[in-house]
């Protein structure tokens, strides 16, 4: 499953799904601890993020995922709590698109909920699934003035 091509629909991931998808960084998708999402640095990363893949090909950044070394399995880390922001989704659908100049015009953000009792994920928490498209109005610029590309596993 690492082409990108072979993905569900957003609405179709789930624990199981997000546990299978390949291991290691790609051109397409990065992980990042929930903890990454408090960090103060948080909203200066995103922006790079978002740079990079809206100028490039699209991708997906994926918190609440240790991040994996290549040939490890993916390990979840028990999640974001869903409290952390008043609707979550809504107020990263609000916030990511502005982190870059042009503001992005497409988003779409997915909350993968805990499974069952024998989830990863904590009750009360959830992992957040980050898909910014490829963008028509690329070129776009992070807040530090830079635009940005994804070569291979790195921004």
């Amino acid at each position: 499953m690492a082409a990108r091509t072979e993905l569900k629909e957003l609405s179709l991931w789930d624990e199981d799904y997000v546990s299978a998808l390949p291991c290691g960084e790609f051109d397409w998708i990065e992980y990042k601890a929930s903890e990454k999402l408090t960090d103060s640095g948080w909203v200066d990363d995103m922006s790079k993020y978002v740079s990079a893949w809206a100028n490039y090909e699209g991708g997906y950044i994926i918190f609440g995922v240790k991040d994996p070394r290549t040939g490890s399995p993916l390990i979840i880390d028990g999640g974001v709590a869903e409290s952390f922001k008043p609707k979550l989704s809504d107020w990263l659908d609000d916030v990511i698109p502005h982190l870059v100049e042009p503001p992005i015009q497409k988003l779409a953000t997915w909350l993968v909920h805990p499974k069952n009792q024998t989830s990863q994920i904590k009750p009360g928490h959830v992992l957040i699934v980050v898909h910014i498209p490829q963008s028509e109005l690329a070129p776009h610029q992070a807040l530090d003035h830079k635009y940005y590309q994804r070569v291979g596993s790195k921004t």
